[in-house]
């Protein structure tokens, strides 16, 4: 240890081991009796520093780190300054400055002066200061000093200056960080943590900045975020403001550069977990939401592309914030611009994370709650239809289990009664527009929610109110198309037809039926909605109250009478049809009998063989072509494996009924490898299928005659389905009707390059669509097998599960499109960062919604990591490499992927997005 040398060797004073327990005694009862009004951080983190004490302080020595700081404070109570020389005293006094914001790893216990960290760094920086002093009273003696012990003097000097209480401490620190005062980083990063006056902290985050004339990186950007958010002054009410303007007014403009805008700032370098968990839980600990959102606005203005690194978890807090903020403020403008900005945070959110559930749900949480809770209390209703807009809008509607549908049912029917008419308008639309969304609520909760709002309108605005009956009846008509829900009549529901009936929307019922049950019913319906609901029966009888299943047509009861819709016919005087059950007209006519009379009686020609048939068939005899005049379509019955009309309402062969969500297909007949055209719902070829060869048909794949006895049957998963193909035991070729099945409008296309699912309206009838600017004809549900694995298996999807190769259509694709600016499909580089600060980096195809190697979701964000989709060989190597397999070869990882030549800049490169159109 190097000593003054003003003192002779034999007047040094050393501190003996005896003595050390005295003066730890002594400091734990001055600390302890003197309480300290700095209490708001405890003992944190150890900063790590390369620092030893000498031998000549005996047990003073430890291996503990936590000592460090207590060792310092011990030995600024020896007798004399010399026990420290300046490069010992320069590193436990920054020891004792330095902290991190883990405070659970550090336990009060290993204090051993019992007192708070901020008045044993007071206490640190008064003992290093005395040690300075003793430099300072000769100037001889800083003048022998080398340079590097100097600057350690300066440094130890600019602490006292900082942690003082002079109220000029800012003004001298700019003055003498402005004559060219060299400030190491590690320094200042130390003393942008230590709770100074906030304009002592400008001055030296300035001094920072200035330094550095191009841009911020982001190490520099990092470390100083993390210093002043470890700053005590954030828990202050006096000084949070200023320190705010620090980060949002100082520290976030400065990544607005022009070299950051061009790129040069590595945000994958920095580690957004740590730092924006850290940011977040400091903001909110202070209820400070609304500062908070600005921050998180300043950092995606300045780089934009740092949305695809931040985690879920931030969103979660801040919108956790801002619901805390808003509900915590009085004046109504505030409120609505909290609902507004929780809006804003949870569409960014949704978009960024909506593809994984647990952060889904933690995101609906909060909106929900904001939604409920957030005055006034009379906006519950906009608020609730909004948040559930939001979600479909980005493509995650939540699920709507029954008490939430029967939530949103009471709050929009309570708002029809409270709100005038010109509000309702509004109102009414943005139900509908939630009817049309939400597609996991049943068209039977639909009907009577339609049916209790219709009901409000009418009770409370009257006749003036028709036109927004007509808006729900014309909806919920859209989803129940939209659904192929069939055999529902909206005028036989007994709520909708009454409130149709004073709304004056379409025909009045010609009598109404009273159940068994007491339910009254309009007439054009066949059975008690009441009954049909309960026990599945149609109607009791009103005498003996027995249960029948059969609709109400001409037939009555086992005890003799009549049943009730006969009955109510009878006394309202109108006719009812013996075949159908409709109620006829006053001439007797039946309208549906006298309908399929003049259809059968007219023949039709068929557009595909030209042959005639009767115009009451569905299809074609001969060809099977679809009768245009009819709306059909088969399901798929999920107990027998059997295809079903959309007319009936139960399977044909095991009589299952018809379940909600059931898989359905076009109707349209198959090819055999006969070359004749087949029902659909036969697995047998009507032409080599007959006579000897009796239940066959021919393969497509091998032309051997198959007989259904003798078929494969293989599991298959299609868009979360599980089905069950028929296979040629020889070539294992699937039944020519399965290609049907797999095109089936109930399986979700997904686009090749956004990954987004597509409409099935957008669809053409050949499989294609038009999507990102492209016309894309791959079906990812047709089934393929892998020509790069051993995976024979058949399978769907755009590439292998197993070795992750396109499939072959796809594989076609990109060779065509390698030399392309812009090709057809793209892959994406995985950002996701674990807790640990390393991110995953995978790169995934275009079309995939998860990364393969995390699981986790996508980020739908136009900052995306891409790169051109290319199949290319290895030339060190030569073994083939995935278009996933970005710059290095993965077998031989010396190997490099070529780079070809841009058709529109003419320069090689493998992003995605050519330099022409950055």
């Amino acid at each position: 240890m190097r000593t003054p040398a003003a003192l002779p060797r034999s007047k040094r004073s050393f501190v003996k081991p005896r003595r050390l327990s005295q003066l730890q005694d002594r400091c734990a009862e001055s600390l302890s009796s003197g309480g300290s009004p700095l209490c708001s951080r405890e003992l944190t983190d150890y900063t790590r520093a390369p620092a030893q004490l000498s031998s000549s302080t005996g047990d003073m020595v430890c291996g503990d780190p936590l000592q460090v700081p207590f060792r310092a404070l011990l030995l600024g109570h020896a007798a004399h300054p010399a026990l420290l020389c300046l490069s010992t005293g320069h590193t436990l006094l920054f020891h004792a400055l330095s902290a991190n914001a883990n405070v659970l790893q550090q336990r009060t216990i290993s204090n051993p002066c019992r007192g708070h960290l901020a008045e044993i760094q007071r206490r640190c920086a008064d003992a290093a200061w005395r040690l300075v002093g003793f430099y300072r009273a000769d100037v001889q003696r800083v003048l022998d000093l080398p340079l590097k012990e100097r600057q350690l003097l300066d440094d130890m000097r600019l602490v006292h200056l900082v942690t003082s209480a002079d109220p000029n401490a800012g003004l001298w620190l700019s003055e003498e960080l402005a004559h060219g005062r060299e400030l190491s980083p590690d320094v200042a990063y130390t003393l942008l943590s230590i709770p100074c006056p906030p304009d002592v902290l400008r001055a030296i985050l300035v001094f920072l900045l200035r330094t550095r004339a191009a841009a911020v990186d982001a190490q520099h950007f990092q470390r100083c975020a993390h210093a002043l958010l470890s700053n005590d002054n954030f828990f202050s009410e006096r000084t949070f403001a200023s320190m705010h303007s620090l980060l949002h007014g100082v520290l976030l403009p400065s990544l607005r550069g022009e070299a950051a805008r061009g790129g040069s700032f590595d945000f994958v370098a920095v580690r957004w977990t740590t730092l924006m968990n850290k940011w977040s839980r400091v903001y909110a600990k202070s209820g400070r939401g609304f500062e908070l959102y600005d921050c998180l606005e300043a950092l995606l203005q300045a780089v934009p592309a740092a949305e695809t690194k931040l985690p879920a978890s931030f969103f979660v807090r801040l919108l956790g914030a801002l619901l805390d903020a808003a509900a915590a403020d009085e004046t109504q403008r505030r409120q609505k611009l909290g609902w507004q900005r929780m809006k804003t945070v949870a569409s960014d959110a949704l978009r960024l994370f909506g593809r994984n559930p647990e952060d889904l749900r933690a995101v609906w949480v909060l909106l929900l709650k904001g939604a409920l809770t957030l005055p006034p209390v009379q906006e519950d209703h906009w608020r609730l239809l909004e948040a559930y807009h939001l979600c479909a809008q980005r493509g995650h509607a939540v699920a709507v289990d029954r008490p939430s549908f029967l939530q949103v049912i009471r709050r929009v029917t309570a708002a029809v009664g409270a709100l005038p008419l010109s509000a309702v308008t509004q109102l009414v639309g943005n139900f509908c527009a939630f009817m049309l969304e939400q597609t996991s609520v049943s068209f039977l909760w639909l009907l009577d929610g339609v049916g209790r709002v219709m009901t409000e309108l009418w009770q409370h605005h009257g006749l003036e109110a028709q036109g927004h009956a007509a808006q729900l009846l014309c909806a919920i008509k859209t989803v129940l198309h939209e659904r192929q829900v069939s055999g529902i009549e909206l005028q036989s529901n007994p709520v909708i037809a009454g409130a149709l009936h004073n709304f004056r929307i379409g025909g009045a019922a010609a009598y109404w039926w009273t159940c068994g049950c007491g339910e009254a019913t309009p007439c054009t319906s066949m059975r008690c909605t009441s009954c049909l609901r309960k026990s599945a029966a149609s109607w009791v009888c009103s005498q003996c109250h027995a249960t029948h299943r059969a609709p109400c047509k001409a037939q009555s009861c086992s005890c003799g009478s009549p049943n009730p819709r006969l009955a109510a016919a009878v006394n309202a005087k109108a006719s009812i049809c013996e075949k159908c059950g409709l109620v006829m007209d006053t001439g007797g006519i039946c309208a549906r009998c006298n309908q399929q009379r003049q259809e059968r009686e007219r023949a039709l020609e068929c557009a595909d063989c030209h042959g005639t048939y009767k115009g009451n068939e569905m299809h074609c005899p001969q060809c099977f072509a679809l009768n245009p005049n009819k709306q059909l379509y088969l399901w798929h019955c999920a107990g027998c494996n059997d295809f079903n009309y959309s007319l009936w309402s139960s399977c044909r062969s095991c009589k299952t009924p018809r379940r909600t969500g059931a898989l359905c297909m076009s109707f349209a007949p198959w090819k055999c490898g006969c070359g004749a055209l087949n029902h659909p719902c036969r697995l047998t070829c009507g032409r080599c299928g007959t006579g000897a060869h009796h239940h066959t048909y021919t393969c497509t794949g091998c032309n051997a005659r198959v007989s259904l006895r003798s078929l494969c049957r293989t599991p298959l998963t299609a868009d979360g389905k599980t089905l069950s193909l028929h296979l040629c035991p020889r070539c294992r070729r699937p039944h020519p009707r399965e290609d049907l099945v797999l095109r089936s409008p109930s399986f979700s296309r997904h686009c090749m390059r956004c990954a987004h699912p597509v409409k099935p309206s957008h669809i053409s009838a050949s499989g294609s669509f038009f999507h990102c600017d492209a016309v894309q004809r791959v079906n990812e549900h047709c089934v393929f097998r892998c020509t790069y694995c051993n995976h024979t298996e058949l399978q769907t999807g755009y590439h292998c599960q197993q070795c992750h190769f396109p499939r072959p259509e796809v594989e076609a694709l990109l060779r065509d499109e390698e030399a392309g600016a812009a090709p057809l499909s793209h892959v994406w580089r995985c950002l996701h960062e674990a807790v640990h600060g390393a991110f995953c980096g995978k790169w995934n195809y275009s079309w995939s919604t998860h990364c393969h190697a995390c699981g986790r979701g996508r980020p739908d964000s136009a900052c995306e990591c891409r790169a051109k989709a290319q199949m290319w060989a290895c030339a060190t190597c030569g073994k083939p490499n995935r278009p996933i397999d970005v710059l290095f070869c993965p077998h031989c990882q010396t190997g490099l992927q070529p780079v070809l030549a841009c058709a529109t800049c003419g320069l090689p490169h493998l992003s995605y997005a050519c330099r022409v159109h950055l």
